[in-house]
């Protein structure tokens, strides 16, 4: 198996685990222990979407955490990109992860109680990196000589 395809996977497997680990201590599920992945999407998006009661009120923290939130459609989109190998995009999927991954970097950097921090958040958060990291060695792999050129030679 190649490099790029097993560090584009180790991606994938660490974002879907993100979603069922706790991201940070006092949730209202797993069995009260913290917030799950899925449940902390909710959340980032409920000054925009309300969720159980929570809402606003953090001014520009609520429009980064919602764009935050908004990055995990962006690691899909590039996920399906990059696992398909459309050349086309890579750049494009690079830059965007390449972006996300300050962005994301806000829910640490900003939060009051950085040890309130659980493996889903690092695992959420690192499904990034790798991703970018897969989305840069596709991006910069040499292309492979056509068939009809190999033929020909």
């Amino acid at each position: 198996m190649k490099r790029t395809t097993v560090v584009l996977w180790t991606g994938v497997v660490l974002y879907l685990i993100a979603w069922l680990l706790p991201v940070a201590d006092g949730g209202t599920t797993l069995a009260q222990g913290g917030v799950p992945g899925w449940e902390a999407f909710r959340l980032a998006l409920s000054p925009f979407w309300p969720y159980q009661g929570s809402g606003g009120g953090r001014g520009v923290l609520d429009v980064l955490g919602a764009l935050s939130a908004l990055t995990n459609v962006w690691l899909i989109w590039a996920t399906v990109v990059l696992a398909a190998r459309r050349k086309r995009f890579r750049p494009v999927a690079l830059w965007g992860l390449a972006l996300s991954v300050p962005l994301n970097a806000i829910w640490f950097v900003f939060i009051d109680d950085r040890a309130g921090l659980r493996a889903g958040y690092y695992a959420w958060f690192g499904a990034f990196v790798v991703l970018a990291a897969a989305a840069y060695l596709l991006t910069s792999e040499p292309a492979r000589p056509s068939r009809t050129a190999a033929v020909a030679g």
